[in-house]
């Protein structure tokens, strides 16, 4: 029988293998913050640093997660930062990470042999997420503005005696966004490289929403453009770099390996089919029922099943981090809260055009116990959507509209899987954002 006594010390309330950080005491939940350190000093974390462990058994990977919209991806990467990287000066995460770390299950994992990672690599930190422009020259304005920030955000290599003129020449042509497309399209490789002289150590890449350019190419076109930049980007940096500790990208869906990853036989990708990571995204029961019991809200706890949980990712079912947080901050009030964040165009397009017996399908799902059996393959190419059949079906599974119980063989891609709306919240929205597409 599971241990169900709970104790509270020292910030940590523990129950069974759960553990919660509330370094504050104020038992406040932090809806749509994605700074770890802020998180970890003002708010609840429900501790997933076994992902940490799971990126460092790996070295020398680049490791793909993909999850839904709003399903903590963001602010996993900062605890991945936070972590491991070395101080950088005049940088809020200068500050010293252990205490951070020093309750959660990272710290005690395999009798405490990952403490010596803890600020231990120079990072390399980028996110997409504002790359969603109209037009490519405004996109990659942005990608420019981004390296331009990276770069100056260890501005200290300027200084730096391992580094020769021409290298530090090249950094400041970057830094002050005044470099060639040549130098920009090196720029992520070229960045590890100057951090590996400088640090003598190798260096971890961490990059959030890398599909989100992808998706905004497709959708105002210029999809073309935005994959070959990051076709050679990506490639340069993260296969057969010496100076490669590990790299962690995020996103929603999964770019398939011919448009992007094509050369890359490092990466290991996660989707919510595999097993290896499924509980570090998205909240287990086990972990629902501490947050409810420790902020004394455990009347709420059927409504929020019947609401927020149903998905299956690898052999876990798990709750929707984003709507349960809002649910037990609104005083265990159901709404549609996952829904109230960003659209899907690419979806909404692919639902437009879809055919009559798709129609069926769709609607067959909002049906009581509705489900469809259609094989996912998780990856995704993005001109053949609107004509590969059954590809709907896939990205509404990683887009978190759609789930399945049977998430062995994830590999198989024509094994048919019973796919079903996850429960109340998505059924409000899918009635709303995909069935009342086609009226």
């Amino acid at each position: 029988m599971a241990d169900t006594t709970a104790t509270y010390e020292n910030g940590i309330y523990r129950v069974g293998s759960v553990r919660l950080s509330d370094l504050a005491g104020r038992k406040a939940l932090p809806i749509g913050v994605s700074n770890f350190r802020m998180v970890m000093e003002n708010y609840v974390f429900i501790d997933k640093s076994l992902l940490i462990a799971d990126v460092l058994r790996m070295p020398g990977t680049s490791n793909l997660y993909c999850r839904p919209r709003r399903f903590g991806k963001s602010l996993n990467l900062d605890m991945l930062q936070t972590f491991l990287e070395a101080p950088v000066l005049g940088s809020p995460n200068a500050a010293d990470p252990r205490p951070l770390f020093e309750g959660l299950a990272i710290w005690d994992a395999e009798d405490g042999r990952f403490r010596e990672h803890c600020g231990a690599y120079p990072v390399v930190r980028f996110s997409f997420n504002d790359v969603k422009k109209a037009d490519w020259d405004l996109g990659y304005g942005v990608v420019k503005a981004a390296l331009s920030m990276e770069y100056g955000r260890h501005g200290y290599l300027l200084n730096s005696n391992a580094l020769n003129d021409t290298e530090k020449e090249r950094f400041g042509r970057i830094v002050a966004g005044k470099a060639s497309d040549a130098d920009y399209a090196a720029s992520l490789l070229f960045l590890t490289q100057l951090l590996q002289k400088h640090h003598n150590r190798q260096v971890v890449v961490l990059i959030d929403e890398y599909d989100a350019p992808v998706m905004a190419g497709y959708t105002y076109g210029y999809y073309d453009e935005v994959v070959a930049f990051l076709k050679g980007w990506l490639t340069g940096a993260l296969k057969d770099n010496n100076a490669l500790a590990v790299a962690v990208l995020t996103g929603v869906q999964r770019i398939s390996k011919e448009s992007i990853f094509s050369d890359l036989n490092n990466l290991r990708v996660d989707t919510s089919l595999n097993v290896a990571s499924d509980e570090r995204y998205g909240f287990t029961q086990s972990e629902v029922d501490a947050l409810a019991t420790y902020r004394s809200q455990t009347e709420g706890l059927n409504e929020a099943r019947t609401w927020y949980d149903g998905y299956r990712f690898g052999n876990v079912d798990v709750y929707n981090p984003w709507s349960v947080l809002s649910y037990l901050n609104h005083e265990c009030a159901a709404d549609v809260y996952w829904g109230n964040t960003s659209g899907n165009g690419v979806l909404a397009d692919m639902v437009r055009d879809a055919n009559e017996e798709t129609l069926g399908k769709l609607y067959r799902l909002l049906e009581p116990s509705g489900t469809v059996e259609e094989p996912l393959d998780t990856s995704v190419v993005f001109p053949d959507v609107g004509v590969r059949e059954g590809a709907i079906w896939s990205m509404l599974y990683l887009a978190g509209y759609l789930t399945t119980d049977d998430t062995s063989l994830p590999g198989m891609t024509r094994r048919l899987r019973p796919l079903r709306i996850p429960n109340e919240e998505i059924a409000q929205l899918y009635r709303g954002e995909i069935i009342d597409r086609f009226t």
